[in-house]
């Protein structure tokens, strides 16, 4: 057998299979933080947690929380109530047994049994045993339904309800009851705890609501004692009222648990901030703050701004506070400094026009708000609030206009430009002769009148031809603004001319190379049909055919000139083989059936011994059937050879017979 201390409650063993008489007290590690730092002159609230029974600090404060303002050690001490209860029969299931009390049972009266002061009674409901008392439930619904009702006395320290129980030395005990009134009244009972014949503990007193059951207790040290007798005394003297009832009594020994703090304090930083400033209307102030503790983060208020240094633009004078919080997140003391806002000059300006030609003047009239101020242009120079300008090109114009007191307000104004009118023409200043030039005017103004003198005709084109050649002039006019002027000169451009052989008859098969020529050297040919180029062609048709030649140069084409290569049917000498000369007129010679084409011929007749019988030598030839005397040959067969030249060079030879018929 071995005994075990169970947080100050002792219990013995007798066997492995016996229960400890006493259950574990648990209760859970309490923590107040780690150590840390506040600020002097501010507090810190401590906290135990919650989920404990009791709490006790240094200073003896019993709350869960505690507000500290000095750095020092804070301890805290939490208990939680054991599962043991050393009360037999607190809650009165028993009956009325395992308590002694000064009171005496109830057992009749007009109201019932606890109609007289100083009687109980261990009933499931107050109005059983009092008609004036109200039907209420005990404090453990649900799990019995008895309770100690008692009919109070008006005698101080009188013992309600007392039993003695075993403690251990040194250790705490809770001592806690439930109670409620029996009725409604505001003379309620007046109760305190006691041991050992001394009270202790605050009195304390039910609502003054009947069935409304609320909780009390204290908690007690054994010290070096083993037994107690723990008691609920009355402390009401005043016999009218003083109803009550009580439930549930514990005394059980509590478990504890610890924790200490540290907590230093350090100083609030001390901060300074610049002087007072004086801006102008829409400019800027720069406020800073100073102090000889580092790391600052300041706080500017308004505007929630945040630096050591801000840039503020108020709109008019106003004060700016700023605090400074150092690492260990304490506030410095709050310092201010006024902005003063001046007003500054407001400026109307007027202006003749915005857009001018370029060169035009344009005057600016400027005025003020604020009696005397003064006023300077940019870039040029005005008097007493007069600007009178020439702009060549767009400009903006600003005047700065200077209170009495310094403040600026500026302005600023652009003069649109109109540059002055340019027009240009261009196109074909010189063409051909007979042909026709359209010239285009442009202008660097979108939408400029377009002018052509001296015809006086409006566009962006104009057509030069053989009746209005010579001098054009091109005025451009844009938005009243000086015209703008160009100016050409047209002329004609001579065409050249072609020059191109005579017709000429050739034989077909025959080529022959034709030679073109013009009046302007350089020029080019263009033949036609085919097409052709070049100055010279080697051509070769198949039937008679006509060539048209122009000359092209600088652009210009000449007049068309042609000439015909006539394809001739002499050139085969075709000849008949017979004839009959007998003055018919019907086939009466032998001659060629065509001399086209022919330009030279010789022809010799002979008979058939060889004998030369007439010779001719033009291409109009025609034998008559005589001999080169003039005597008629006789019938027969006679042969002949020709030879002849064509007018292309071509030369042809034909060897025949004739047949004279007489």
């Amino acid at each position: 057998m071995r005994l075990i201390k169970i947080l100050g409650v002792f219990a013995m063993l007798v066997s492995s299979n016996m229960q400890l008489s006493i259950a574990q007290c648990t209760i859970a590690d309490v923590f107040l933080g780690n150590d840390t730092t506040i600020c002097s002159g501010s507090s810190l609230q401590l906290n135990a947690g919650s989920g404990y029974s009791t709490y006790l600090w240094d200073n003896g404060s019993i709350n869960q929380t505690r507000l500290v303002s000095n750095a020092g050690a804070y301890h805290v001490k939490v208990g939680n109530v054991s599962s043991i209860n050393l009360i037999t029969n607190g809650d009165f299931e028993a009956g009325g047994t395992g308590f002694t009390t000064s009171y005496v049972v109830g057992v009749s009266g007009s109201f019932g049994p606890l109609s007289n002061a100083g009687t109980y009674a261990i009933t499931t409901s107050p109005n059983l045993v009092h008609n004036n008392f109200m039907a209420c439930e005990d404090h453990t619904t649900g799990v019995g339904n008895k309770m100690l009702v008692v009919n109070g006395a008006g005698t101080p320290n009188a013992n309600v309800w007392c039993q003695n129980v075993t403690v251990d030395p040194n250790t705490d005990y809770q001592f806690a009851t439930w109670v409620s009134s029996a009725l409604n009244d505001n003379n309620v009972a007046q109760l305190q705890f006691s041991i050992n014949n001394t009270p202790f503990g605050t009195v304390f007193s039910p609502s003054t609501l009947g069935c409304s059951w609320g909780q009390f207790y204290e908690v007690w040290n054994s010290g070096i004692s083993t037994t107690a007798q723990i008691c609920i005394l009355n402390q009401n003297t005043n016999t009218g009222g003083n109803d009550f009832m009580i439930d549930d009594i514990s005394f059980s020994p509590l478990c504890f648990e610890y924790d200490t703090i540290q907590i230093t304090s350090v100083p609030k930083p001390v901060i300074t901030v610049s002087p007072n400033d004086t801006i102008c209307s829409g400019q800027s102030a720069q406020l800073t703050a100073n102090s000889v503790t580092p790391d600052l983060v300041y706080t500017w208020t308004p505007g929630n701004l945040s630096g050591q240094s801000v840039t503020v633009s108020p709109t008019a004078s106003a004060i700016y506070s700023v605090t400074g919080t150092s690492t260990f997140g304490c506030v410095s003391n709050i310092v201010s400094t006024a902005v003063l806002v001046r007003p500054s000059p407001v400026l109307t300006w007027t202006v003749s026009t915005d857009t001018v030609c370029a060169g035009e003047p344009v005057q600016f009239n400027t005025s003020s708000n604020i009696a005397f101020t003064t006023f300077s242009y940019s870039p040029t120079t005005g008097i007493d609030g007069i600007l009178i300008a020439s702009p060549t090109q767009t400009t903006t114009y600003t005047v700065t206009g200077t209170s009495p007191i310094g403040c600026q307000s500026t302005l600023s104004q652009t003069i649109t430009v109109i540059p002055p009118t340019v027009v240009n023409i261009t196109g074909e200043l010189t063409f051909c002769e007979g042909s026709q030039t359209v010239l285009t005017g442009s202008s660097n103004q979108t939408g400029t009148i377009l002018t052509w003198l001296p015809s006086g005709t409006t566009g962006n084109s104009f057509t030069v031809n053989d009746n209005n050649i010579g001098m054009v002039v091109l005025s451009g006019s844009y938005l009243n603004c000086p015209l703008g002027y160009d100016t050409v000169t047209t002329a004609f451009k001579a065409n050249p001319s072609v020059f191109v052989p005579n017709d000429q008859i050739i034989c077909a098969g025959e080529s022959t190379s034709a030679t073109v020529s013009s009046n302007q050297p350089g020029a080019t040919f263009v033949w036609m049909p085919g097409n052709l180029t070049g100055a010279t062609q080697v051509l070769q048709p198949t039937a008679t055919t006509t060539y048209t030649v122009v000359a092209q140069y600088d652009g210009c084409v000449s007049a068309p000139e042609t000439f015909v290569l006539d394809l001739s049917g002499a050139c085969s000498l075709e000849v008949p083989n017979v004839f009959t000369p007998n003055a018919d007129q019907v086939n009466d010679s032998f001659g060629l059936l065509s001399q086209s084409g022919i330009t030279t011929l010789s022809c010799t007749i002979i008979n058939r011994w060889g004998n030369v019988i007439r010779t001719f030598d033009k291409p109009n030839f025609s034998w008559d059937g005589t001999d080169n005397a003039n005597n008629q040959v006789t019938a027969g067969i006679y042969f002949y050879t020709i030879t002849a030249t064509t007018s292309g060079g071509l030369e042809f030879t034909k060897h025949g017979f004739i047949h004279l018929i007489r």
